[in-house]
């Protein structure tokens, strides 16, 4: 059966699909402007490793940040993937989400090293592969295309989870425990992520009331050249 996108349906979709990135978005800004208002240490939020005094850093962490480029690089990419993340699962993105930042974070208190982590980049991380491994796992023509899209535009981000990197201010292990843990609950929620589009079941109910109107105008029609038929036997 053809189908023929209904726009303001879409439009619609993609505004809902923007309010809680967009919230979260400003929430991130405006704990970076408070901090540096009142002089906060940002290197308290963060994670250490294998610490206690580091636990609370395990859902801390994705709101410090250590400069404004580090912010804008965060906050910018955060915006463009959870609102695909809204906008290709919107009934599993909220448990996504929440699953995603302690699961990050607790994977980084194990594996990092002995420093002090901060910021929202194993978020960003884990929503890269969760997207992408998502739509392969399903199968899912226009998830494919999306987890091409991430491939193509974020494709260079798998060089700043590994060990080796020159820079180590980069947090490599930040990077890979988001990157496990998207991939893990791309797993999880592979049979339940993508719902088909609403324009998709309304068309072809559209579709079954105009196969019984044109089916009832057959009939009736059927019924009077019966009637016709009969008159003119009767004459």
């Amino acid at each position: 059966m053809l189908f023929y996108p209904n726009m303001s349906q879409e439009r619609r979709r993609f505004l809902h699909a923007l309010i809680i990135p967009i919230l979260l978005s400003l929430l991130l800004v405006l704990i970076y402007i408070v901090q540096w208002g009142l002089q906060w240490d940002v290197e308290a939020w963060g994670v250490v490793p294998r610490t206690v005094s580091g636990l609370k850093g395990i859902l801390l962490h994705p709101f410090a940040h250590a400069g404004l480029s580090h912010l804008f690089n965060n906050v910018s990419t955060f915006l463009i993937l959870s609102t695909a993340l809204y906008y290709f699962y919107r009934d599993v993105a909220g448990k996504v989400l929440l699953l995603l930042w302690p699961m990050t974070g607790i994977l980084l208190w194990i594996i990092g090293r002995d420093s002090i982590h901060i910021g929202a980049s194993g978020i960003i991380y884990g929503l890269a592969f969760f997207i992408f491994w998502g739509g392969l796992l399903m199968r899912n023509i226009s998830l494919l295309a999306i987890s091409l899209a991430v491939v193509f535009w974020y494709g260079s981000m798998v060089w700043d989870m590994l060990p080796f990197l020159p820079n180590e201010s980069i947090s490599w292990e930040g990077h890979l425990s988001g990157a496990v843990s998207g991939s893990i609950l791309a797993f999880v929620f592979r049979k339940t992520g993508w719902q088909p589009q609403e324009s998709d079941s309304e068309e072809d109910s559209d579709n079954d009331e105009l196969e019984e109107i044109a089916m009832k105008y057959e009939k009736e029609g059927e019924l009077i050249e019966k009637e016709e038929n009969n008159q003119t036997d009767n004459q």
